[in-house]
């Protein structure tokens, strides 16, 4: 496939292109209204929550998806209530940070994974909010 977009298989994988098909995505609690900063709780089949933190793009946001940077905070054991006291300090705290949910469901986080939940989130962002 040759595309200008950077999504080639012979760039990506074969594997990458899977990966794209059993992630899920999506806003907790909903969407804000407002393009704020935010995290990203990934679940991986290693029953690991992986915590990262996103800061907002610029107004007039001129660079690509690969200028968008998830940062690491920290990993720990998954569990439900873990996950939901995250989110409640998040949301008792009234920051209208957005909050992105990920389910890995057979992609471990290594090589290009976090690349590609990048670039969802990005382009999520982009599509919802037209910067």
């Amino acid at each position: 496939m040759n595309s200008t977009n950077g999504f080639q298989t012979n760039v990506w994988g074969s594997p990458l292109w899977l990966c794209l098909h059993i992630i899920s995505l999506n806003y907790v609690p909903e969407r804000k209204y407002f393009l704020n900063d935010g995290f990203v709780f990934i679940k991986t089949p290693d029953n690991l929550m992986h915590i990262y933190h996103f800061s907002k793009p610029a107004k007039y946001f001129t660079q690509t998806w690969k200028d968008f940077k998830l940062l690491h905070i920290k990993t720990e054991q998954w569990t439900q209530e873990d996950y939901f006291e995250r989110l409640e300090e998040i949301i008792n705290k009234k920051s209208d940070k957005i909050v992105f949910k990920v389910e890995c469901l057979d992609v471990a986080l290594e090589n290009n994974a976090i690349g590609v939940i990048s670039h969802m989130i990005f382009s999520r962002l982009h599509k919802d909010y037209s910067f």
